[in-house]
Formats: structure tokens, sequence, C-alpha cells
């Protein structure tokens, strides 16, 4: 979401030019319907797999090339992503705070102290907006760490990357089943600020804390596919298959954790590893197949970030227009869509076209900078 189609996130030592994989573009998109629709149906598309997918092909598109960077290049790594993630963050933040008084100054029962909350300094005046810090501080993250380990051989980097993936799984896990007797009650729509302000930082807290299994994923995979050019720049197929293998075996164990009384992978880190294990191996499929996206494909997968930003006020908003025009002649013409907005899949088909039409429109101007 962060990133355009699969740009890097820091330059690299490496003059060899690294392979494209078209369908991670195409996996993106489905991805972001996958996140779209937990958001306006509370259903998932796909079983959640879309935002691991992001966090571990951002990660991984950032650490692909053979030659990892050195302590000197963070610098400008951070200068780029703070300009594609940081800025948008402090725009969007900015509107959605905007938006979060405006709308309280429309219901005299809301006070507009009482719609921000500490987490925000973390998480955005908008939830779903946590994911660029972030990704931001996982990228620049991962950079540090490696740039110390450039020597070690990759296939050591890649082993112990699954093994701390697998420990933030438990972790994850473990803490989700801890806090569900805290926070389990809680609801956002409690008059009690105090409630709402401690679910909201949670909520922060434990998206930050799901995405670090897939962070590691992420290195895995962008090790990987650093194998797969020869120093002489050609295609080398064997380490993405072994890749895929791996993920395979991964995302079986899901079926071993879920069967069986009392597995190492137990509570809720049994749903975080499908999850994880689900998204790699999707991942996995798609770097199968390397060759230029097609253009179409690409016009549509630049679009993700924006969607990802504003699906969630386009769902608000059309849904209160829907209301608005309800029992009115207007409504005559329009009943149809509303029949489609009671289906999710309907529901779904049309906020991300919706959002998709607006981030098109606003990247003919300067919001472009910001989507």
């Amino acid at each position: 979401m962060g990133r355009g189609p699969q740009t890097d996130c820091a330059p690299s030592a490496s003059a060899k030019p690294s392979p494209r994989y078209p369908l991670l573009d195409a996996l993106r998109i489905v991805a972001m319907m996958d996140i779209v629709s937990i958001h306006v149906t509370k259903h998932y598309l796909l079983w959640g797999m879309g935002l691991p997918v992001f966090i571990i092909v951002a990660v991984a598109l950032g650490v692909r090339k053979p030659e990892l960077p050195g302590w000197g290049e963070l610098p400008e790594a951070a200068r780029k992503r703070a300009a594609r993630v940081l800025w948008p963050w402090v725009v969007w933040t900015v509107f959605f705070g905007l938006n979060r008084v405006f709308w309280a100054g429309l219901d005299p029962e809301k006070s507009v102290e009482g719609l921000f909350y500490p987490w925000m300094i973390l998480g955005g005046t908008s939830m779903h907006l946590w994911f660029l810090p972030f990704i931001f501080v996982a990228e620049l993250a991962v950079l540090g760490l490696l740039a110390p380990l450039r020597r070690v051989p990759t296939g050591v980097i890649i082993a112990v990357s699954i093994a701390l993936a697998t420990g933030c799984i438990v972790l994850t896990g473990a803490m989700y089943d801890q806090a569900t007797t805290v926070y389990g009650g809680m609801t956002m729509g409690s008059d009690d600020y105090a409630e709402r302000a401690a679910l909201y930082g949670w909520t922060v807290r434990k998206s930050w804390l799901f995405g670090t299994a897939s962070v590691f994923l992420g290195i895995a995979l962008g090790r990987t596919l650093s194998l797969s050019v020869t120093p002489e720049g050609r295609s080398n197929p064997a380490p993405r298959q072994w890749l895929l293998a791996g993920a395979l075996a991964m995302f079986g164990l899901y079926y071993v954790w879920k069967c069986f009384d009392n597995p190492i992978i137990h509570g809720h880190a049994i749903w975080q590893w499908w999850r994880q294990a689900f998204a790699f191996l999707a991942v996995a499929l798609a770097v199968q197949v390397t060759g230029k996206t097609p253009a179409w494909l690409m016009r549509i997968a630049i679009l993700t970030m924006g969607i990802y930003l504003l699906h969630g006020w386009v769902g608000s908003r059309f849904g209160q227009l829907l209301g608005a025009l309800y029992e009115t002649a207007a409504w005559k013409v329009l009943f149809p869509v509303g029949i489609v907005m009671h289906n999710r899949f309907g529901k779904l088909a049309v906020i991300w076209l919706l959002t998709a039409l607006l981030v098109m429109l606003l990247r003919r101007t300067k919001a472009k900078q910001v989507l």
C-alpha cells in the first residue's frame, strides 16, 4: 500500500536489474479487496490474507537485490520513504481529524475533545492509518538490521527470519488471548471516553504486533528473491521453487495445529498462523512468474494505496447519501443500488469501484503525491 507497484524503498549497490513479478501486482489488487471487505462488510473476502500480503511484499521488495544496502544508504532510504509514506500519513491524519470535527459539529451529543485519543500519535485519526507509520518503521528497521549482516550467508538469514516469524505468531496469539478478557467487551460506541481510548490504543498496538510476523516473512521472501538472479544477471527459478515448497509446508501446518489436541501452536495463534501462512503462500505462488506487468493491470495496481486510504470514508459517505435519498423520488431510480448494497459482495464491489474512481480522479491532481 505504501509504495507503487514493485518499487524499491532503498537504493542498492547492485547494478543488475531485478526481475519483475506481474502476478504480485494482481495479488495486490486482490489483497486490497480483502481489506476493503472486512472494513465495509465486517467479513473478509479471502480469510484475512490481505494485510499480511502487503507487509510481506513491501518488506521483500526493499531487500530483494543481491547486495544489501549499507549504513550509509539508510538516510537516503529514510528520506524517500518519509516522502512516500509519512507525508501522506500526516496529510490524511489531518483530513480524517477534520472529518471527525465536522461530523461531531453536526451532532449536539458529541464533543470534539472526546474524538481524539493518545494512541493516535502512532495510529492516526482514523484507525486504518496505522499501517503507514508501521511500514515506514518496519522497512527502515529491516534495512538497519540487515546492514551489518551483509556477509552472513543468505540461507542463514532466511532460516532465522522464518524462525523469528514463527516466534512472532506465537507471541501475537498469546497477547491476543490475554487481552480478550480485558478488551473483549469494549466498544468504540461506548459513552465512556476512557473505554474508547483504551480500545483504540489496544487496536493500534495489536495491529503493530500482528505485522511483525509479516515483516520477518518479508525478509525471508526478499532474500530468497535475491538468490533468483545469478551473478551474470540470468534468472534462476530454483530458489523461488524452494520458497514455494516451504510456503506450502508452512500452510499445511495450519491443519496440524487446527486438528490436533494441545498443539505447539494453539489458541489465537492458530488464526494468526492461518493469515500469515496463507499470505506467504499466495506471494510465493505469485513470484513464480516473471515478466512485464500489463499496462492495464499496472493502472489498477497503482490505485491500491489510495483505495486503502479512502475506502472507509467513501463507504460512510455513500451510505449516508443513500439514507438521505430513501423515500424520495430519486429512490425510484436508485433502489436497485440499495438492493446491491444489502449483499456483502455487492457492497464490496460498489465501494471498491467508487473508491477506485475517486482515487483515479484525485491522481490527476496534486493529491497524487499523497495517494
